[in-house]
């Protein structure tokens, strides 16, 4: 029996690891290879998997950190897939605030390991966040610096926002960190798929449990409304958010239009893009100590 390779993709909140998804998909169903995609999603509802294709093979785990909580859910998920379907690849999106070992964890047990086999663990990396770590408490720096030392492959990601000397910094952090792992400078998480196709896990990894995420207290807040937004209001609430709020995503309305947008926001930076789907109107916040009532007034004024 051919084995399925199997990827995750690991990195921090914001880094780009969907960006990077939908680019793989894209150029998998290009050269005609079947795959599917595990998303792990912190939050209660799903908003990164709305955007992928609908041909793909689909698996998510909501509401909890796929190396804790619902590790278990992931063997199940990855047998189910496996059985269901005949696949070149299955590509594991984790959530920002996974360890992408435990992850790995997940992936190795008896009854998968005739079945398939993890060619790499690919970590995107927010460039312009490693060099201003001291904006994150203590706990996510960890985390943030953990889910670089265990990449097989490391995607600069980012690189446009970069100076020169700020590119020669990050590289030479990184290899620090672990210099067993290839690297490569992106924008937008570009990189061609024959790049990915080629990784091997470049050592054996630890497989003692860390649960460090345990110790982030991270919290999800959901909003959910279908009124439109104030465009400007909605713009300034987001600024005006504290750096506990890590990050933002989901889908919004704006008066004046009908059209639906995507909404992005990392590290007090927010991106509405239009969007052409059918997603119901929501948010998600992802951070350290949240204040919900807080969070939802903020949203109601922006209406």
């Amino acid at each position: 029996m051919r084995k399925v390779d199997v990827f995750i993709l690991s990195g921090f909140l914001g880094s780009g690891k969907t960006t990077l998804l939908r680019q793989l998909l894209q150029e998998e169903k290009e050269h005609g290879r079947n795959v599917g995609v595990i998303m792990n999603e912190a939050g209660e509802t799903a908003v990164d998997s709305e955007v992928l294709p609908n041909e793909v093979p689909l698996a998510e785990l909501l509401n909890g950190c796929v190396c804790c909580t619902i590790q278990g859910q992931l063997e199940g998920q990855l047998e189910e897939m496996v059985s269901s379907y005949t696949l070149d690849a299955i590509y594991i999106e984790t959530t920002g605030i996974a360890h992408p070992i435990e992850v790995l964890d997940g992936c190795i047990t008896p009854s998968l390991s005739e079945r398939i086999t993890v060619r790499s663990i690919i970590t995107v990396v927010n460039s312009k966040l490693l060099l201003e770590l001291d904006s994150l408490s203590n706990r996510a720096q960890k985390l943030f610096l953990e889910q670089i030392r265990h990449g097989d492959l490391l995607l600069l990601n980012k690189e446009d926002l970069l100076t020169e000397d700020e590119k020669a910094n990050t590289l030479m952090k990184v290899q620090m960190l672990n210099e067993g792992a290839k690297t490569i400078l992106t924008t937008q998480a570009r990189v061609p798929l024959s790049y990915i196709l080629t990784q091997t896990r470049s050592r054996t990894a630890s497989h003692e449990p860390t649960h460090m995420h345990n110790h982030l207290h991270i919290e999800t807040f959901s909003y959910h409304e279908d009124s439109a937004f104030n465009g400007a209001k909605l713009e300034d609430f987001l600024k005006g958010l504290p750096q506990s709020v890590y990050r933002v995503k989901g889908y919004v309305r704006l008066q004046g239009n009908d059209q639906l947008y995507s909404l992005q926001y990392a590290y007090s930076t927010p991106l509405l893009m239009p969007v052409e789907l059918q997603a119901k109107p929501s948010l998600v916040f992802i951070g350290e100590n949240l204040q919900p009532q807080m969070l939802e007034k903020g949203l109601n004024s922006a209406i």
